[in-house]
């Protein structure tokens, strides 16, 4: 039910396909689309919106008038659906016309719940998603142009190798390539020293190396290849560097069954590329993964990524060609059953104790596990052990709260040979992990290793000391952010992008791994104080297009990816009308390419030809019967207007006309629900970078403006009169008598002027010296005007 204004208006799934007249709406192959999808949508009618000036409010739904049906489903059906849900016997029977219920009573229990289950569990399938790869069409030989900086890591002999024979193929195919070995560090200073004494100015991209080493640093966490990586990030938006970084790896992705990644330490760079794409679009190329040992065709293959002619920005490279990565969705009908899984013995559940692994620990103790031992990082006082040993003693089970440091190998190892040998262990979940939220831009080695610390380094040393353990099951929660990339999540994105890789390594030993990236779960418990606070970060993920998974349907999917024994799953409940657009509205991706929900919304982004023509021609002719003045006022009330509508308010006055549009609220996704609304208005197609590059109302409306009315000066006589009379009711204007007399002199000649009482060819005395002057005189006069 959606609750508008109080009242519960329900909403039926259209059922009847013959009942609506439909079309086929067929997507073009594009550099956000890599195939064609051809989907089956009702016909839409267009309704006309209020026309700006003269907005009237609706509070109330309003019926459709032309008598077609929207919904062939009948009260009968609606009663009947709703009886059963409710398990209201006395509602079912009258429904059938039935005088006695009793041979209802019954079925009526497993038929209620039987349909709950259905509902629910047909709303979780669709919430699950998977990485996939899909081959490139390689097109011609491609050239470069310019000069390519190679970044190697100094005294690694493989990198040294693969970037000189790299260096061999890229000056073949047209390039100039300069080289450039970066020693490692454990601050990564090393690549930003390098880097300034570099010609940046002429620069056609860079080509990274870096991710090669995996030798551990100072900070077990970080590899010199991830640090390496997150200093060149840096370096060059410092150096303000005009060119793309590309990032090689080898055996960072794994693309089969019997492809899996080689090397889960450099599935971390994948993930900061991922966040780097998000946060700084322009700077940033695009990820290439190498085979083992790469060939020379392999390494022309690289050649064709670097050039953009594959138009894809995550690639693997291997024998069978040019592999593209995809998010794909992984419907349940995919993957068949293949065991029926319950906890039994010892489960141990780490952070157990608090959000997602507290959770999950309750549902596996409801689920029959006679025995959870939940880690902590700190220990729970008196009464919160109390309170917790009391709620899983009422589910039947025991519970053991350890405070253990699940990073430290010898404090785990101590651990796992605590369990009881009469409850022996059979599964892990590994839910710990340490969630901050910085750039990349600030984003030092210390915090990188925060955020990896526990995610990676409990992942790897659960993996080691339960190697040849006969487990039913090994868990690893990791994060959409390490999948497509989140904006100040680069240090969780790395951890989780290395757990994946971590299982899918595993599994290719014949060990049990599952490792699920999580969408937001509906978790109060996220340790923020204020409701208010709360309220925001729900709303704040709703607005991106990313609804929070209950807990309980969240654990659901989970047991239900044990059944199935998958590898890695995605399970997020994505709105793409709103998500897509927002993931790109300052670069394209074809990487939800074949998820038709996302290809219709990414479809839509901008009015068709004849729609743009006629709303431009209805815009532009009523905005030219107005004078310059009243245009811009009318554009930026306009701009105004659309923007309290994306922000939720009711009047456009709660938008100040020259406050940053960030500054009132406007995230990735408002910017782009914005333009789009404006093109639809004005039958433009407006940039993406819209509000990025003209930041407030008034400055967007001065855009729209110079695009409808190109002939015309964007700025007009009004509002430059305007901005005047802010100057001089300025304070320094006002405080300073010695500037105010200045002022008022030159107001006064120009009134003059205006007014005819100084003839219009005429020159003041001062314009006559000034004519004559030589430049010392000019400089003299000017300081003397400023009493200097």
């Amino acid at each position: 039910q959606a609750w508008t204004h109080g009242l519960p208006i329900t909403w039926h799934p259209n059922t009847n396909t013959n009942t609506t007249n439909t079309r086929n709406t067929t997507t073009a192959n594009s550099n956000r689309n890599s195939t064609h999808i051809t989907t089956n949508r009702p016909t839409t009618r267009h309704t006309n919106l209020p026309t700006y000036p003269f907005q009237h409010k609706r509070y109330w739904l309003q019926t459709p008038t032309d008598g077609r049906a929207t919904d062939r489903r009948d009260a009968a059906e609606d009663g009947f659906w709703k009886a059963v849900e409710n398990d209201d016997l006395s509602a079912l029977t009258a429904t059938l016309g039935l005088d006695d219920g009793g041979a209802l009573s019954a079925v009526l229990p497993a038929l209620s719940s039987w349909h709950r289950d259905r509902v629910a569990r047909s709303a979780t399938d669709s919430w699950r998603y998977k990485v996939t790869w899909r081959s490139v069409t390689e097109p011609d030989p491609v050239r470069l142009s310019g000069t390519w900086l190679l970044v190697a890591p100094e005294g690694h002999t493989e990198a040294a190798e693969l970037t000189a024979r790299t260096a061999e193929v890229l000056e073949r195919h047209g390039a100039r390539v300069v080289r450039l070995d970066v020693a490692p560090g454990p601050d990564g200073a090393a690549a930003a020293g390098k880097l300034g004494e570099q010609a940046v100015g002429e620069w056609e991209g860079t080509l990274s190396f870096l991710a090669l080493d995996e030798t551990p640093t100072e900070r077990p966490a970080l590899t010199n290849g991830t640090v390496g990586t997150l200093s060149l990030i840096q370096a060059l938006a410092d150096e303000a560097a005009p060119g793309p970084l590309w990032t090689v790896t080898r055996g960072a992705v794994g693309t089969a069954e019997n492809d899996p990644p080689a090397a889960p330490a450099q599935a971390q760079v994948w993930a900061l590329g991922r966040v780097a794409a998000v946060e700084d679009p322009d700077r940033w190329g695009g990820l290439v993964d190498l085979p083992a040992a790469p060939d020379e065709r392999d390494l022309t293959r690289l050649v064709t990524a670097l050039s953009g002619a594959a138009a894809e920005d995550q690639v693997a490279i291997r024998g069978a060609g040019l592999l593209a990565r995809r998010v794909t969705p992984s419907p349940p009908s995919s993957v068949p059953v293949r065991r029926s899984w319950a906890p039994r013995g010892t489960v141990l559940v780490t952070g157990g104790t608090r959000g997602m692994g507290a959770h999950t620990a309750r549902q596996l103790a409801g689920l029959g596990a006679a025995h959870l031992l939940l880690t902590t990082d700190t220990a729970l006082d008196a009464g919160e052990r109390s309170a917790l040993e009391a709620e899983f003693t009422a589910a039947g089970a025991r519970v053991t709260v350890a405070v253990c440091d699940i990073a430290d190998h010898a404090d785990l190892a101590a651990l796992l040979a605590s369990v009881p040998a009469d409850e022996p262990l059979t599964a892990v979940v590994h839910a710990a992990g340490e969630l901050t939220a910085t750039a990349l831009a600030d984003l030092d080695p210390a915090g990188l290793e925060r955020a990896l610390r526990v995610k990676t380094l409990g992942a790897a040393h659960l993996d080691a000391l339960l190697g040849d353990a006969e487990l039913d099951a090994f868990v690893l929660f990791s994060s959409i952010a390490g999948v497509w990339g989140s904006g100040s999540q680069a240090g969780y994105a790395a951890a989780s992008a290395y757990t994946d890789a971590l299982a899918a390594r595993r599994r290719a030993r014949g060990r049990p791994a599952t490792s699920v990236a999580w969408g937001p779960w509906d978790d109060p418990g996220t340790g923020l104080e204020e409701e208010a606070a709360e309220a925001e970060r729900r709303a704040g993920l709703r607005r991106r297009g990313l609804n929070l998974i209950p807990a309980e349907r969240a654990v659901g999917a989970l047991i239900d990816a044990l059944a199935r024994d998958e590898t890695t799953l995605v399970v997020a409940d994505v709105d793409w009308e709103r998500f897509a657009p927002a993931f790109t509205a300052v670069r394209d991706s074809s990487l939800f390419g074949e998820i038709p929900a996302a290809v219709a919304a990414l479809s839509t982004d901008g009015p068709g030809d004849d729609a743009a023509a006629t709303a431009s021609e209805r815009l532009v002719g009523t905005l030219s019967e107005l004078s310059a003045a009243d245009r811009e006022r009318a554009l930026t009330d306009l701009v105004r207007a659309e923007a309290a509508v994306v922000l939720g308010h009711s009047e456009g006055d709660a938008v100040d006309a020259d406050r940053p549009l960030k500054d009132l609220g406007f995230d990735s996704l408002a910017a782009v629900t914005l333009r789009n609304r404006l093109g639809a208005a004005a039958g433009l197609r407006l940039p993406a970078t819209l509000v990025f590059n003209h930041p407030t109302s008034t400055a967007v409306a001065a855009f729209l403006y110079a695009e409808l009315f190109p002939e015309e000066p964007a700025v007009s006589l009004d509002a430059e009169l305007d901005r005047l009379h802010e100057l001089v009711t300025d304070g320094v204007v006002a405080d300073d008598a010695v500037v105010r007399d200045q002022v008022a002199g030159r107001l006064r000649r120009l009134l003059e002027t205006l007014t005819g009482d100084v003839p219009a060819g005429a020159r003041s005395e001062t314009e006559e010296r000034l004519a004559s002057a030589s430049d010392d005189d000019i400089f003299s006069f000017i300081d003397n005007e400023l009493g200097q």
